[in-house]
């Protein structure tokens, strides 16, 4: 059996659902994937990133205002080895007190309300 550690698909429709699909980045995950020596990342999991043609990660150029396509997610997807970023901002609040995707694997309590409907 081997290790997933990036989202699942059923995340990533998780997060689709919640309407932050514009709002979805990939991060790899996997800590055996050897970062670029091209790269100014220098931990993998913090910011968003990708795997390139070499198998290398990588970050994303301008992952703070890059469009995000239902194309891009439906191939981020498919690669166990990337998780999900949120880019907050664009009224996006996000509270790590109360849990609300208790069915993910990782149970990372994490809570995203529209800014314009937070409630108290």
């Amino acid at each position: 059996m081997s290790v997933v550690y990036g989202a699942l698909s059923a995340e990533w429709d998780h997060f689709i659902n919640l309407g932050l699909g514009n709002d979805l980045l990939p991060v790899v995950s996997d800590p055996n994937v050897s970062l670029s020596p091209r790269s100014t990342i220098k931990q993998i999991g913090k910011l968003p990133s990708r795997i390139n043609s070499e198998g290398c990660v990588v970050g994303l150029t301008s992952w703070t205002n890059r469009k995000v396509s239902d194309s891009k997610i439906a191939y981020w997807k498919k690669d166990s080895r990337l998780g999900i970023c949120i880019r907050t901002g664009n009224n996006l609040y996000v509270n790590m007190q109360k849990p609300l995707c208790v069915g993910l694997k990782n149970k990372q309590n994490l809570y995203a309300i529209d800014e314009k409907n937070k409630q108290k």
